[in-house]
Order: structure tokens, then C-alpha cells, then sequence
């Protein structure tokens, strides 16, 4: 696990480490269902996931055991990063609620239920205060989770914003 290394989940649950140096893939993990997004916080040594029945999950990823599995949303997630300091994790979901999370004792900090609807898409925003959410009626929206204020939002997509 380092930057030689490239972590990957599916559908069948596996989260895989695949080594650029040698080229080989190991299984690192076997969940129970299938994985929409996978974050790996090198400073903790953990591997966190959201599955789609609204979880989010926590590994070592030095031994794969799983150090926590939450029931955090009612419906499929969709995305899940890491702030670039490493100090909040935030999940999303179809259900329009937006969760951040201390990585470092795994519980939940903030909650906030997005007004316009579900999230399907989660990006960094321009500044550590802000996030670029995509929905499914085409629109982007800057929005500052510190605040809880849309800073603007953009339009444009025909159909859902999933990246």
C-alpha cells in the first residue's frame, strides 16, 4: 500500500489491491455485497467502503478485518471521499443525505439532508469547505458543508450527473 499500489471494489463485494510494479492483484477483503465507492486512508491503515445497501464499512488494511459496518443511509449509496487532509470521510446517496464522518473514530459529525434532492455524484469542491454534488435532474451544485448554502449551481447535463 503505497503509490505502487491501486485499490479497487466491484459488485461481487471484493476489494482488491493491484501492485503497478508487478503487475499481480491480491484480494484484500470479501464483503457482502456489492461496493459503489471505496476510499483508502493511508494515514489510519484502513479501507473504507460504501456498499449498496446504504453501509458504510471499515478494514485494516494491513489484516482485512473489518473494523466497523454502519447502517448509514435508506437507500444505494453513491459515492464516498476522503477531505485532503484526511480529517473528515463524506458519503452520499440517493436519498438525498449527505454524511461526514471522523475517520479516525468512525463516527459521524455532521448530517445534513440535501434539499434538492439525492446525490449521485460527490466531488471536491474549490476550497476544503465545499463539495461539487451532481443530481439527477442534470444540475451541479457547489455546496459549503460547513454552512449548509449552496454556493451556485450550474446546469447543463441532460440526465443524471453520476461523476
Amino acid at each position: 500500500s503505497d503509490d505502487k499500489s491501486v485499490f479497487t471494489g466491484d459488485v461481487e463485494g471484493r476489494i482488491s489491491e493491484l501492485s503497478l510494479e508487478q503487475g499481480n492483484v491480491t484480494i484484500l477483503v470479501t464483503h457482502t455485497s456489492a461496493l459503489n465507492s471505496l476510499v483508502v486512508v493511508e494515514s489510519l491503515q484502513r479501507i473504507f467502503a460504501l456498499d449498496v445497501e446504504g453501509n458504510v464499512v471499515a478494514w485494516d488494511l494491513k489484516d482485512g478485518s473489518r473494523i466497523m459496518l454502519e447502517s448509514a443511509h435508506s437507500s444505494s449509496t453513491s459515492s464516498l471521499i476522503v477531505t485532503p487532509d484526511s480529517a473528515s470521510l463524506i458519503s452520499a446517496s440517493i436519498d438525498g443525505k449527505l454524511i461526514v464522518w471522523d475517520p479516525q473514530s468512525m463516527t459521524r459529525s455532521k448530517e445534513f439532508d440535501i434539499k434538492h434532492g439525492g446525490v449521485h455524484s460527490l466531488h471536491h469542491g474549490m476550497t476544503d469547505r465545499t463539495l461539487f454534488l451532481g443530481y439527477a435532474d442534470g444540475t451541479v451544485e457547489l455546496w459549503d458543508y460547513t454552512t449548509d448554502e449552496s454556493v451556485f449551481t450550474l446546469h447543463g447535463h441532460h440526465g443524471r450527473v453520476t461523476a
